[in-house]
């Protein structure tokens, strides 16, 4: 054994890449090779934790599993490509050459050749100065190994700049004559997709936006830059349309305070950069605008995470408003936290006294609240939610430069907090336009969405069963483990009953090889609104999202509530406990949801008798507010009418 040839295998850190490495390694072993497989410290305890111990005793013997650091800190998010490249970059080459100087001063394992994966390339610099000769595999397309291989050629032509981002006008390239044409907007780095949890903040501005469109108003509505370029390009995907064929809805942006590679799903990083350059750059955009003359702007109407746009408007003049897209019992919550402090329920850093109780209740109208349910701390890093909270106190300052505090809610649906805080006007449920209404264009519809949404789920619903399908959508936001993703999927799988179920384009998980499936449609965004509004809908399994929870109730369709965050936990109290249209699902010891749990929670929901009929009676009553005279569209026609005066 000791003659045969040693082999450095090295992955870049991805299920789709360590797979066909590891399978490669395994036909090495089998043709009389040893190999060392080099994962990173986190993924190597992930394939550890996967083996059992009779398998990992056979592997060692032929096969040694090593790993390394790959520069992230513990809690980082290794779903953030750009922090993982730049920490690949600076740490695992002096990490690599380390450990092969210690393999081979040991003298049983001296390294004979490397084997890289394209994405770490640099391997075989490494080897290089050791003298070890080495080869590069490409896990993916050979079609993608070429485009790679032609960057050069690409920015020396002008199809992209020194960025990667497009120049050329033209849809296709072909980069050989003998290779198939590719279209453009489909090099993959274009479409990396950073998660950012701002969906549930824009989908409800623009429909409220494209409700005053309809009552006679021209809106602006102003994103982040890197928010633009996602809704722009969604918009295109799916129609070949441009924001510029509305008139009255204009789709403008200002920077966000961040770089191009700092990772927007930092929520505390985003909080911090915001108030340091949005407001500025919001005023400058107002001065540009009024300067020209054509767009005078009369009113601001910010979300409650934004409200520190009130302050610019004050500085010019401008009257404005409040939209909180979440529930008001987080308005209130939000307004409270300083009578919260004074009363000793949180201390002076944001976080539980000593002396708190488990629930409490802000006014005795209102609902009981657990504490542990508070928003900020269920944010995954104790600092970030104190972050976070720090500055929507900062937002909430500016709340007294406007009468108007409007809310994505009901009377119905919350009585005892609108009746505590009378200033919250109810103009829920936002929901997206009538999609047959011919009198709006395609473009005015789908306008804030950062994913295409996949319209052949909903011919599908048609050939099921009424009242069968489950539902499966978490939001923009929510990601899991393969643990839990491999429970989710082995769940839906249990349940024997048809399911359609949204997978999101930055999902790194693998189906487990026991998934089939067979009974169910896989998305990777979904016309949401439509789909709650198909009679084969059954139930609703979801992160509990508040515009998500309003949807489902606009449709009468009971949840199933998994939360992940943030206000998405009192949320679920809320569905469950005070609407009693929904049952929660419940982790066991080790903080996973099994696929036992959900397979019960199913049954139990469709042998309820009562669930059902306390929805459609519940959908109904929010309905009621949004037509004709309702207390929602009397509020919202109060507001617009204040615009016109």
């Amino acid at each position: 054994m000791s003659n045969n040839p040693v082999v450095l295998v090295v992955p870049y850190p991805a299920q789709g890449h360590v797979n066909p490495l590891m399978i490669l390694s395994q036909k090495l072993v089998e043709n009389g090779c040893r190999v060392v497989f080099v994962n990173t410290e986190f993924d190597h305890k992930r394939v550890v934790s996967s083996f059992g111990e009779k398998q990992q005793h056979s592997t060692n013997q032929a096969m040694k599993l090593v790993s390394i650091p790959d520069g992230l800190g513990a809690d980082d998010d290794r779903n953030d490509l750009s922090k993982l490249s730049d920490g690949l970059q600076n740490s695992m080459p002096k990490a690599l050459e380390k450990l092969i100087e210690d393999m081979n001063l040991k003298g049983d394992n001296r390294i004979s050749f490397i084997i890289a994966d394209l994405c770490m390339a640099w391997a075989l610099d490494v080897g290089r100065k050791f003298g070890i000769k080495g080869a590069i595999v490409w896990p993916a397309s050979a079609a993608i190994f070429a485009l790679l291989w032609s960057l050069p050629s690409l920015i020396h032509g002008g199809t992209i700049d020194s960025d990667g981002e497009r120049l050329t006008t033209k849809e296709t390239i072909q980069i050989s004559p003998s290779m198939v044409e590719m279209n453009t907007r489909d090099l993959f780095w274009l479409n990396m997709g950073d998660k950012i949890n701002a969906q549930g903040h824009v989908n409800p501005m623009m429909t409220f936006s494209q409700k005053l469109v309809e009552n006679g108003c021209k809106v602006i509505f102003v994103n982040t830059d890197f928010n633009h370029r996602r809704v722009v390009n969604s918009m295109e995907q799916k129609d070949g349309s441009s924001p510029d064929e509305e008139s009255l809805l204009k789709l403008v942006s200002i920077p966000d305070g961040l770089g191009p590679d700092d990772d927007r799903n930092d929520q505390a990083k985003l909080c911090e950069a915001i108030p340091k350059t949005m407001p500025e750059a919001l005023e400058k955009l107002i001065e540009d605008i009024h300067s020209k003359g054509e767009n005078k702007i009369n009113f601001i109407v910010a979300d409650v995470c934004m409200a520190w746009a009130l302050d610019v408007g004050r500085k010019i003049g401008i009257k404005g408003a409040v939209l909180c897209p979440a529930s008001a019992a987080i308005f209130t919550l939000l307004h409270s936290v300083p009578m919260l402090i004074h009363d000793g329920i949180v201390d002076s850093d944001l976080g539980l006294t000593s002396t708190t109780e488990k629930r409490i209740r802000i006014s005795p109208s209102m609902p009981e609240m657990d504490t542990e349910d508070f928003f900020w701390l269920n944010m995954g890093e104790p600092t970030t939610g104190k972050k976070v909270l720090k500055y929507l106190l900062h937002c909430a300052e500016n709340f007294h430069l406007t009468e108007w505090w409007l809310c994505n809610t009901t009377p119905e649906l919350e009585p005892g907090t609108l009746s505590y805080l009378p200033k919250i006007l109810p103009i829920g449920p936002l929901l997206r336009s009538n999609d047959n209404d011919n009198k709006k264009s395609a473009t005015t519809k789908s306008m804030g969405q950062f994913w295409e949404e996949d319209q052949s789920c909903m011919s599908w619903l048609d050939e099921q069963a009424h009242g069968s399908v489950l539902y499966v959508a978490f939001g923009s936001f929510t990601l899991f483990d393969q643990n839990q993703f491999n429970e989710l999927a082995l769940g839906l799988d249990l349940t024997n009953r048809p399911f359609l179920w949204v997978i999101r384009e930055d999902n790194r998980m693998a189906y487990p090889h026991e998934f089939k499936g067979q009974k169910g449609k896989i998305v990777s965004w979904a016309p949401q609104q439509k789909v709650l509004s198909h009679p084969a809908i059954a139930c609703f399994v979801t992160h509990c999202g508040w515009n998500s929870t309003m949807e489902g109730l606009s449709n009468g369709v009971p949840f199933l509530c998994w939360p992940y965050f943030g206000d998405q936990l009192s949320n679920r109290t809320h569905i469950c406990d005070e609407l009693m249209v929904g049952l929660g699902i419940d982790k066991d010891q080790n903080g996973v949801v099994s696929r036992e749990e959900l397979k019960t929670k199913v049954e139990q929901l469709f042998n309820d008798d009562n669930i059902k009929p306390r929805s459609v009676e519940l959908k109904e009553k929010v309905l009621n507010n949004i037509a004709k005279g309702g207390t929602s569209y009397e509020n919202l026609n109060m507001f617009v009418k204040m615009i016109k005066e």
